[in-house]
């Protein structure tokens, strides 16, 4: 799942974001909340999975650890 999450990464916000600590903010590698947005519609088509309505706030998302975890 880690290598789905940034290749989607790279994909919206850049390869910069795609490289980053599973625990570094992704908004401070340019995830803003339209990036979110996609990234979230993304990651729901490649996992078949739904990201919950609780999750879906960017805070709740901003770190590729948190991403894994919500799409638990």
């Amino acid at each position: 799942m880690e290598k789905i999450i940034r290749n989607i990464l790279n994909e919206i916000v850049g390869a910069e974001a795609g490289a980053a600590g599973n625990n570094d903010d992704l908004r401070e590698v340019g995830l803003d909340s339209v990036a979110f947005i996609q990234m979230v519609v993304a990651l729901e088509d490649a996992s078949g999975k739904e990201v919950g309505d609780e999750d879906l706030l960017l805070d709740n998302m901003n770190t590729i650890a948190k991403i894994q975890e919500a799409l638990r």
